[in-house]
């Protein structure tokens, strides 16, 4: 993760695309190891506090919406086929109740189990990796770690992401969620967003489970993490969700400004 970020900070200029502000990253040029990982940290937090109703509804609006002006949930986005649903913004977003099947509204989905770490705002609130998804498929997942399912999954959802025992070499055989490959390194780099910026004296909130060890990446899930990383190159929707994303929280995600 640290050389990933290390070998881009070095390349100038940036994507034309991603409108990062002159100077955002220079405390960083340079560095290395945990100096590097401090200085990210400290480029990134503290940020603006959204709350949780109703600035991430709101926040989605512009951050996930598709060209189609449907609202972009990695958990039913088919992408380049049709997904057997869409949701309009706002107007599907959940209330009180809690539909038992895929398509009835969206919620917040914390990619980081909101159960992981203790309460607090600024992390609760975090729209960077507090994304909208479909409630249905939200809940299943609960607070499963990701993975790569082996064998038989026990439940495919619409989209082909899937929830069953982990079969990625190392990790434990527990149940996970396996997103499409599609989305798999958006994924690994909002996960690998959190562990920065909440590294130091945040990471007394996290509490361990099986992907990490409080704030920390297991060896088995940073392996998986860096391959989906690689594996599903950062696309024009991350890009510009972190633009925007940028403009609402003032900070932004380095994983995806210098994936490497």
């Amino acid at each position: 993760m640290k050389r990933t970020i290390l070998s881009l900070l070095a390349i100038l200029p940036f994507f034309a695309i991603a409108q990062i502000p002159t100077g955002y990253y220079s405390s960083a040029a340079g560095l290395s190891g945990k100096p590097l990982r401090v200085a990210l940290k400290n480029i990134i937090r503290p940020h603006t506090i959204l709350t949780y109703t109703p600035g991430l509804w709101n926040a989605y609006y512009t951050t996930d919406v598709k060209p189609n002006g449907k609202l972009w949930d990695m958990y039913s986005d088919i992408p380049g086929g049709t997904p057997a649903y869409e949701y309009t913004i706002v107007s599907d977003q959940c209330g009180s109740t809690s539909p038992s099947a895929e398509g009835g509204c969206y919620n917040r989905e914390h990619t980081w189990p909101q159960s992981k770490f203790s309460y607090d705002t600024a992390i609760k609130c975090d729209l960077q990796f507090v994304i909208p998804t479909d409630n249905y498929v939200n809940a299943q997942r609960d607070d499963f770690p990701y993975g790569e399912v082996g064998g038989t999954p026990a439940h495919i959802f619409t989209n082909n992401s899937k929830l069953g025992t982990n079969g990625y070499a190392g990790s434990p055989s527990s149940t996970c969620f396996e997103p499409v490959d599609s989305f798999k390194g958006d994924i690994a780099r909002l996960l690998f967003y959190v562990a920065t910026c909440y590294y130091g004296a945040d990471s007394t909130k996290f509490t361990n489970w099986e992907m990490a060890t409080g704030i920390s990446f297991k060896p088995w899930a940073i392996a998986m993490l860096l391959e989906w990383h690689h594996n599903d190159p950062v696309s024009a929707k991350e890009i510009n969700r972190n633009n925007k994303a940028y403009l609402r929280q003032n900070n932004r995600n380095p994983f995806i400004d210098y994936p490497g």
